[in-house]
C-alpha cells in the first residue's frame, strides 16, 4: 500500500455566512469536496483490452470507471470498476488557499496530494481518469473529454476534487470504496470556516498535474466570465509550491464576502441567582456575595473577534469587564462578576441601573435592587426639619419668622428584600439647654406617652415619617431629636433651633404684638471743625484767641407703622406721642451726655414697624455760647443753636417702611459692625465712649481697620445715622461719583473710606421685650404623619401642616432703617 499524504471523505461541509460578492456561493458544503477511493479487495486488473476500436472502448471504460467512483462517492457503497489495461499513477496535487492580502504565509491551506489518476495507454494517446474527469493526452497537448466539477455552474463556485489511492490490484476488475478514516473533508470545511472567521475572502487554487493543459483549458473556460478571476498556465511562480510547466493557478479576488464582527447584547439580562430574589432582580448582600450579572452576547458578523464585555453601574460609577472571543454567528451566555468589595459604594434599598456594552452595542437601563437582607429591614436616614437636612449639630436648622409650622421627620425605608407591615417608628425630642433640661427633663413634650405611628413598606420603598406641630408650641431653644425604627433599632439624630424673637435684615426691626419697647437717643455728635477766632476782644485788639465750635442742630423722632406678616404696611407711619424731646434740638453741647428716652408697648393686634427719623441743619439764625473749655492751654468756645433757630436742612431722613434710606442702619446681635468710631473732630466724643458709658453699657471691640463690633444681645438694637453727608442731599467732602447709590452701596462706602460717611453722628439704642404668654411644653401636640414612597424608586414624603398656635408670633425683624414689631 502506498503512503498517503492527504485523504478525503465524501462528507459535506456547511459554511455559515458566506454571502455572494459576485453572484456565487461557495458550495464546499453542497457538493462532495473530495473522495478517497480504495480497492478494499484490491484493484483487479483486466487481462487486456480488445485491440479493435481501442480508443472508443477505452473511453467507455473510463466512463464506467467515472460512474462507479461517483456512485461510491454519493452513496458510500462499494462499486466495481473495470481494470483491464489500467494502471494507477500518483500524479497531481492540489492546493486550496484562503487568504487576505497574500497567499504566502496563509494559515488556511488544504493540500491534496496525490490527486491520483487511472491511465489507459492507446496507440497515439493516453486516456486517463483524474478527479472526476477524463483526459486524452497527445504528444502536442491534452484534450478534455469529460470536464471535472471545478468552476462556476449557474453562478455557483463548485470545487469537486476526487482523490484516488491504490492498493494491490490484479485481474480485470477492481473494487472502490470510501476511505472512512479520511479527514480531508473536515479540514476543507475547517479551513473554509476559519477563513471566514479571519476575514479571508480571496481564494487561490493551485493544480499541478501532467494533464495541466487540460486543466488550464477547463479552468480558463469555466472562470472566464468572472472578472475577479485570473487563470495562469505554467505558473512557475505559484505560491506554496515549486511551480513548474505542469502548474496551473486560479486566483479569485473576493470569492466570498464576510460581514465584519459585531457583538450585540441580548435583551434578557438577569441575575444568575436561582432563588426568588435573584429571579426578581433583587440582589441580597448578605446571601449572594459577589454581584453577578448574566448576558447573552452574540457575534452577528461572520468574522471572529475578541472584545471586552463591560458592566457599568450608574451612580456611583462601578465598572467590570470580561474578555470574550466569539466566532461569526456564535452566541454565548457570560457571567460578569462585580466583587463584593466594590459594593461598599452602593446603598441598601436603592434601585441601580446598569449598562452592558460591547465595542459595538450596549443595552441600557437594566436594573437591580440592592437589598441588605433576604427579609424585610426598616432603615432610618436623612433627619429633616421642614424638609431641610438637619443632621448638623454645629449648624442646626433654624425655625424663625415666617415658619409657623414645624415638621420634624426622617426618611424611613425598607432596605430588605421582602415587604414589611405593622412596624412602629418612634420620636424623641429634647432641648440641649441644661437649664431647660433641669426644668422640664429629657422629654419636655411628653412624647414618650404618645402612640407611635405604624409603617408599612414594600421592599425598596422609602418615604418620610414626620411629626407636625406649631412653632409657637415649642421651647425657644436648640433641640435634638431622634427617630427610631423599633423593629431594627436603626435611628438618626437631627438638630434644629427655635427662635421667637429674631430674624435680621438691614434697615428695620419687626417686633411682636404686646411687646415692651425702650428707645434711647444716646448720642448726637454733629459739629463743625473748630475755627480760630477772638474769644475776648480788648481795647487795643484781642485779649484772647481761641477756637469756636458750632454744634449742628439735629432733631430725632420715633415713628411706628402697622405691617403685615411680610413687613408690608397696613397703614401710614405715625409719630409716637408723649415724647417731650420730640421737637427739640438734641445736639446741645451742654447736654451731650444726656439720654433721651421713650417707652411704649406695641399694639396687641398687629406687628409694628419701629423707625427713627432724624433731621440735621446747616445753619442757625442765632448761635448762643453754651460754654467754654480749656484743652492744653487752648480755649474752645462751644455754640449751640436754640430750638426754632435752625436754618437750611442738611440731611432729612424719612420714616416709612416702604422708603429705603441710605443714611441709617440697624445693628443687631448678628449684624453688629460699625464702620468707624473716630469722631469728625477732636472735641467730639468717640462713639465707643457713648456706647460704653454707664447706663448704656454696650461693650465695643475696635477692629484693626477702624471699624468696631458691638456686643448686642438678643432683642437689642442700635440705629446708627450719617447726618452730615448724604449722596444726594449733601454730597460734599467727600463728593461721591454716583449720587444714586443704594443703601447697601452707601454702607459699603462707609466701610471703605475714612471720615464721612461714618454713621456715628446719631446713635439710638433700642431694647425690646417680646410679648406673649409663654408655653407649657407638656401641652405640646405633635401629629405623626406617615408618607408613602415609590417602589422601588426612592422618594421623600411631604411634610404636613402643624397644629394650632399657642399664641401670636413674637418675632423681631430688622431692616436698615426700621424695627418692625409683631
Amino acid at each position: 500500500m502506498s503512503e498517503r499524504d492527504e485523504e478525503t471523505s465524501g462528507m459535506k461541509t456547511d459554511n455559515r455566512g458566506l454571502s455572494p460578492q459576485i453572484g456565487f456561493v461557495l458550495l464546499f458544503g453542497m457538493v462532495i469536496i473530495g473522495v478517497l477511493l480504495l480497492a478494499a479487495t484490491g484493484w483487479v486488473l483486466l487481462d487486456s483490452l480488445e485491440s479493435e476500436s481501442q480508443a472508443e472502448m477505452t473511453r467507455a471504460t473510463v466512463e464506467m470507471t467515472n460512474h462507479g467512483i461517483a456512485t461510491t462517492a454519493s452513496t458510500g457503497q462499494m462499486q466495481t470498476i473495470p481494470w483491464e489495461d489500467a494502471h494507477y499513477q500518483d500524479d497531481g496535487e492540489v492546493y486550496i488557499i484562503w487568504y487576505d492580502d497574500s497567499p504566502e504565509g496563509s494559515s488556511e491551506i488544504v493540500h491534496i496530494n496525490p490527486l491520483g489518476a487511472i491511465e489507459y495507454e492507446s496507440a497515439d494517446r493516453t486516456i486517463a481518469y483524474q478527479s472526476g474527469a477524463s483526459w486524452e493526452q497527445y504528444d502536442d497537448g491534452t484534450q478534455v473529454t469529460s470536464a471535472p466539477d471545478v468552476g462556476y455552474e449557474d453562478g455557483v463556485l463548485e470545487l469537486y476534487f476526487v482523490k484516488l489511492d491504490q492498493e494491490s490490484v490484479s485481474g480485470s476488475e477492481a473494487v472502490v470504496e470510501l476511505d472512512q478514516s479520511s479527514d480531508l473533508s473536515e479540514r476543507i470545511s475547517d479551513a473554509t470556516d476559519e477563513a471566514a472567521q479571519n476575514g479571508y475572502n480571496n481564494l487561490t487554487i493551485v493544480v499541478d498535474s501532467k494533464y495541466h493543459d487540460g486543466w488550464y483549458s477547463h479552468l480558463n473556460s469555466s472562470f472566464q466570465e468572472n472578472e475577479n478571476t485570473t487563470v495562469t498556465p505554467r505558473a512557475t511562480d505559484a505560491p506554496v509550491i515549486d511551480g513548474t510547466e505542469n502548474t496551473v493557478q486560479v486566483t479569485i479576488e473576493n470569492a466570498t464576502e464576510t460581514e465584519p464582527p459585531e457583538f450585540i447584547v441580548a435583551e434578557d439580562q438577569v441575575l444568575p441567582y436561582t432563588d426568588e430574589h435573584g429571579d426578581a432582580h433583587r440582589f441580597v448582600a448578605d446571601t449572594h456575595g459577589d454581584l453577578k450579572i448574566n448576558a447573552d452576547i452574540e457575534n452577528v458578523g461572520d468574522e471572529r473577534q475578541t472584545q471586552d464585555v463591560t458592566v457599568s453601574i450608574d451612580n456611583p460609577d462601578i465598572e467590570e469587564a470580561k474578555t470574550l472571543t466569539l466566532a461569526g454567528g456564535e452566541e454565548e451566555s457570560i457571567n460578569i462578576t462585580v466583587p463584593e468589595s466594590e459594593l461598599d459604594e452602593l446603598d441598601f434599598g436603592e434601585n441601580y441601573n446598569y449598562t452592558i456594552s460591547t465595542e459595538d452595542h450596549e443595552v441600557e437601563n437594566s436594573s437591580f435592587y440592592y437589598a441588605k437582607t433576604d427579609s424585610s429591614y426598616l432603615n432610618v436616614s436623612r433627619p429633616q426639619v421642614n424638609g431641610n437636612e438637619a443632621d448638623s449639630e454645629t449648624d442646626p436648622t433654624t425655625i424663625g419668622s415666617g415658619q409657623e409650622n414645624v415638621s420634624i421627620g426622617a426618611d424611613v425605608g425598607n432596605i430588605g428584600a421582602e415587604n414589611i407591615t405593622g412596624s412602629d417608628v418612634s420620636l424623641s425630642l429634647k432641648s440641649l439647654d441644661e437649664d431647660i433640661i433641669s426644668a422640664y427633663g429629657e422629654d419636655p413634650y411628653n412624647i414618650s406617652d404618645n402612640e407611635n405611628p405604624i409603617v408599612n413598606r414594600s421592599y425598596g420603598e422609602n418615604g418620610t415619617v414626620v411629626w407636625n406641630t406649631s412653632r409657637t408650641e415649642l421651647l425657644e431653644t436648640e433641640h435634638e431629636f431622634t427617630i427610631t425604627a423599633e423593629e431594627t433599632g436603626e435611628n438618626v439624630t437631627g438638630y434644629f433651633n427655635v427662635t421667637h424673637a429674631i430674624e435680621s435684615g438691614d434697615t428695620e426691626v419687626f417686633t411682636p404684638a404686646n411687646s415692651s419697647v425702650n428707645v434711647s437717643v444716646i448720642g448726637t455728635e454733629l459739629g463743625y471743625t473748630p475755627r480760630l477766632v477772638c474769644i475776648e476782644p480788648g481795647f487795643f485788639g484781642c485779649n484772647e484767641d481761641g477756637y469756636q465750635v458750632d454744634w449742628i442742630p439735629s432733631f430725632t423722632n420715633i415713628y411706628t407703622q402697622p405691617v403685615d406678616e411680610n413687613g408690608d404696611p397696613l397703614d401710614d407711619p405715625e409719630r409716637q406721642a408723649g415724647m417731650d424731646w420730640a421737637d427739640e434740638n438734641l445736639n446741645q453741647w451742654d447736654e451731650r451726655l444726656e439720654t433721651f428716652d421713650y417707652d411704649f408697648t406695641t399694639d396687641g393686634d398687629n406687628r409694628t414697624s419701629l423707625m427713627v427719623q432724624t433731621t440735621s441743619y446747616l445753619d442757625c439764625d442765632e448761635w448762643q455760647v453754651a460754654g467754654e473749655e480749656n484743652r492744653g492751654g487752648t480755649t474752645y468756645q462751644h455754640r449751640s443753636c436754640p430750638t426754632d433757630e435752625e436754618q437750611n436742612e442738611l440731611v432729612d431722613l424719612t420714616a416709612d417702611t416702604q422708603t429705603e434710606e441710605t443714611n441709617v442702619r440697624v445693628l443687631s446681635e448678628e449684624q453688629n459692625t460699625m464702620p468707624e468710631l473716630d469722631p469728625g473732630n477732636d472735641v467730639q466724643i468717640p462713639a465707643n465712649e457713648l456706647l460704653e458709658r454707664d447706663g448704656v453699657d454696650i461693650d465695643v471691640t475696635e477692629n484693626p481697620d477702624g471699624s468696631a463690633d458691638l456686643d448686642l444681645s438678643e432683642n437689642e438694637f442700635v440705629f446708627v445715622f450719617e447726618a452730615t453727608h448724604h449722596p444726594e442731599q449733601y454730597n460734599y467732602n467727600p463728593e461721591l461719583d454716583d449720587p444714586g447709590l443704594s443703601a447697601d452701596e452707601y454702607w459699603q462706602e462707609a466701610h471703605d473710606r475714612d471720615g464721612d460717611p461714618n454713621f456715628n453722628d446719631v446713635l439710638v439704642h433700642v431694647d425690646i421685650e417680646p410679648g406673649g404668654d409663654g408655653i407649657n411644653p407638656g401641652d405640646t401636640v405633635l401629629f405623626p404623619e406617615v408618607n408613602d414612597g415609590e417602589v422601588p424608586d426612592l422618594g421623600a414624603g411631604n411634610g404636613g401642616e402643624g397644629g394650632a398656635s399657642g399664641y401670636d408670633s413674637d418675632d423681631i425683624e430688622i431692616g436698615s432703617d426700621e424695627i418692625i414689631i409683631g
